[in-house]
């Protein structure tokens, strides 16, 4: 078997087992009250369902879980990357 086989090989099955440690981890009791959070808050403010056509998120506190509003979904996604990128350079 040629090395590029092998390295194919690998890769599957390397992204079958990310996938199921991700379904798993989806599933665990503390997901799925922290989504059943998000989404009621999400009709309490009547953006439920339009999340994505209006580009809105429910924003909240990484340190405190608590909810701190409604902002720009693309913002809510680059405050974890920027998260990221500081625990990174701690770890350096």
């Amino acid at each position: 078997m040629s090395r590029k086989l092998k390295s194919d090989a690998a890769n599957v099955k390397r992204r079958k087992n990310n996938r199921a440690e991700y379904l798993k981890y989806q599933a665990s009791d503390k997901r799925k009250a922290y989504r059943a959070e998000l989404n009621a808050e999400a009709r309490k403010r009547g953006i439920y369902g339009e999340r994505e056509s209006k580009g809105v998120d429910i924003l909240h506190n990484d340190k405190t879980g608590k909810i701190k509003g409604v902002g720009s979904a693309s913002k809510n996604r680059a405050a974890g990357a920027r998260k990221g990128a500081k625990i990174r350079k701690k770890k350096s």
